[in-house]
C-alpha cells in the first residue's frame, strides 16, 4: 500500500528552510533537522518522486557563508530543485512585528516586498550582501543542474515515460532558469 501511494506522487516539495541548525533551533523549529534531510530525499527519490528543496535566507542567525552552506547541501542531498528566497516580514506577521520593534525595518513600500528583495536590516549581512547571495546562489544553482541534467533525466526515466507532459514542462523548466539579472 505505502508503495502503491508513492507511485502516485510525481514531486514532494521540502520546505526545508535552512540549513543552519543554529536557526532552526533559535526558531524552534522541531520538525526540521538537517541531517534528517538527505535520508528523507533519498527515500523519496527510491519511489521515483523528485524532491524539491525551498530554503529562506536572512535570519539573524545566518551570515553570507550560508549560500555555499546552501549550495553544497543541495547537491549532498541531491535535490531536482531548490528554490530560494529572502525572508520577508509582511505585514501582520510575527516577523513584521519584532523587526519593526527593533526598528530594522527600512522600507515600508509594500510594493517592494518580495522574495528577492530585503526590506529589513539583517544582523550579520548588509541587505545588499544578502540580495547578492541570494542572486550567487542562483547562478551556482543554474550552473549544478545544468551539468546534472542528464542523470536526472535517466534517474527519472520511467517517471518520464508515464508523465509525458509533466517530462516536457520539467525539460522546458531546466532550461529556463531563474534569470538572476531580473530579479527585482
Amino acid at each position: 500500500t505505502f508503495a502503491l501511494l508513492f507511485a502516485l506522487i510525481v514531486a514532494a516539495p521540502a520546505g526545508a528552510q535552512t540549513v543552519n541548525e543554529n536557526v532552526i533551533r533559535e526558531a524552534q523549529i522541531v520538525h526540521n533537522r538537517v541531517q534528517k534531510y538527505k535520508d528523507i530525499s533519498r527515500k523519496l527519490t527510491k519511489y521515483n518522486i523528485m524532491v524539491d528543496g525551498f530554503f529562506m535566507f536572512g535570519f539573524d542567525n545566518e551570515d553570507n557563508t550560508i549560500f555555499q552552506s546552501t549550495l553544497t547541501a543541495v547537491k549532498e542531498m541531491d535535490l531536482d530543485d531548490a528554490i530560494a528566497y529572502i525572508l520577508t516580514p509582511y505585514p501582520g506577521t510575527e516577523s513584521f512585528r519584532k523587526l519593526d520593534r527593533e526598528k530594522r525595518i527600512l522600507n515600508y513600500n509594500w510594493t517592494k516586498y518580495s522574495w528577492y528583495n530585503c526590506n529589513y536590516q539583517p544582523v550579520k549581512m548588509t541587505p545588499q550582501e544578502l540580495e547578492d547571495g541570494l542572486r550567487w546562489l542562483y547562478r551556482e544553482l543554474n550552473k549544478h543542474y545544468r551539468q546534472t541534467f542528464l542523470r536526472r533525466v535517466w534517474k527519472y526515466r520511467a517517471l518520464a515515460i508515464r508523465h509525458l507532459p509533466l517530462t516536457m514542462k520539467i525539460i522546458q523548466n531546466y532550461w529556463n532558469w531563474v534569470d538572476v539579472t531580473k530579479l527585482p
